[in-house]
């Protein structure tokens, strides 16, 4: 038996057990004369081996964001990303960009040796707040003063309300959802309240 050319010490057997890469042939004696086989390629690839997924940021954020997760590249491996245990089209790279909630791995295939899942990573995404700001319009000079109320929803409370009073930026934080801000009554004059972000 030949390996690439290159006799296997021993190997004169009509049967050999190959345990690594490479063009096998086989001369065989007989009293006429010998012949050789025709070649065989054998390919012996490494079995995968489970891999750590790393996410580049948080994995909770705000609708609209994303986290990259990535897992090592190993030579001869292709890889298929699954997002609550379904494969996600298209995601096929060692890296994946999410932006939805959801349980992430990444599946390494072997063309040889079967495959396996990388750990996995839970992605929240938690959608984006939302507020109204409310209050009395019109009082008297010198009268008790008003309450405008910040209210948010959709979120997780504290909220914290960014306002413009008369162009002015102001920051103030909830105890719960809602927060009040006292307007005061004099000097008199126009107050405008803009509730910018929470």
């Amino acid at each position: 038996w030949k390996k690439n050319g290159v006799s296997i010490p021993g190997a004169n057997s009509y049967l050999y057990g190959a345990t690594t890469s490479g063009v096998y042939t086989c001369t065989a004696s007989l009293g006429c004369g010998t012949g050789t086989s025709n070649p065989i390629t054998l390919t012996i690839g490494n079995p995968p081996t489970q891999k750590t997924v790393t996410a580049s940021g948080p994995l909770t954020f705000c609708q609209g964001g994303s986290v990259t997760l990535t897992v090592p590249p190993t030579a001869g491996l292709t890889y298929q990303w699954q997002r609550n245990n379904v494969d996600i089209p298209g995601a096929t790279s060692t890296s994946y960009i999410a932006n939805q909630s959801g349980t992430y791995k990444c599946r390494e295939i072997s063309v040889y040796c079967g495959s396996i899942s990388s750990t996995s990573k839970v992605v929240t995404v938690n959608p984006l707040p939302t507020a109204t700001v409310s209050g009395a319009t019109v009082v008297c000079r010198y009268e008790p003063s008003p309450l405008i109320t910040f209210t948010g929803s959709g979120g997780t409370a504290p909220y914290t309300y960014t306002y413009q009073l008369n162009g002015a930026t102001q920051t103030i934080t909830s105890s719960g959802t809602s927060t009040t801000v006292a307007v005061p009554t004099d000097p008199s004059g126009t107050y405008t309240y803009s509730l910018v972000n929470v």
